[in-house]
């Protein structure tokens, strides 16, 4: 009786942690789609800066453009990391 609920609570437990690792992965997804949309419109820029040869400006925005990518690289990183994550957790339940 005991180790039923015991067993009952380590299952609660683990549900909730796959539950908090879901929705941060859908919090990360929604970085994801908000960086691309950044990188979007700074590609942009850096394309009109470009044809008015404005350098200074290219350059600046190229270093904008350099830390969103590293942005982008580590929420993919996270994401990874939760959908493993998610996938081990789904093969043992």
């Amino acid at each position: 009786r005991q180790s039923q609920r015991t067993a009952q609570k380590e299952a609660r437990r683990e549900r909730k942690e796959r539950e908090k690792m879901a929705r941060r992965q859908q919090e990360v997804e929604e970085l994801i789609q908000h960086l691309e949309g950044e990188m979007g419109v700074l590609s942009e820029r850096i394309g009109k800066a470009g044809e008015a040869q404005d350098m200074d400006q290219v350059h600046a925005l190229g270093e904008e453009f350099s830390a969103l990518e590293k942005k982008m690289q580590e929420h993919w990183a996270e994401w990874e990391e939760l959908a493993e994550a998610l996938e081990e957790d789904s093969v043992v339940a």
